[in-house]
């Protein structure tokens, strides 16, 4: 569909920035998980939607996570200050 050619050309030019979207619109992340095995294969049943880059965020993140049955969103972890 041209109309969605065209925002998305709008968009990287940086001329607007949408109120809403469909997710779906905006491609699932394609690179893979960068944890070594056993817990790589446990990631295998999600998808990530980078959604904060749309919106032109830049301090942080907005992901939308989507999970086969039994999948994992990621692992208990903790960040250090």
């Amino acid at each position: 569909d041209r109309r969605r050619i065209y925002f998305w050309e709008q968009l990287a030019a940086g001329f607007f920035v949408p109120a809403a979207l469909d997710v779906h619109s905006v491609s699932a992340r394609t690179t893979q998980s960068n944890y070594p095995e056993p817990f790589f294969s446990r990631m295998a049943g999600r998808t990530k939607r980078q959604l904060g880059d749309v919106f032109g965020l830049a301090n942080f993140g907005v992901n939308l996570s989507e999970l086969a049955p039994g999948g994992e969103s990621a692992l208990l972890h903790r960040h250090a200050v």
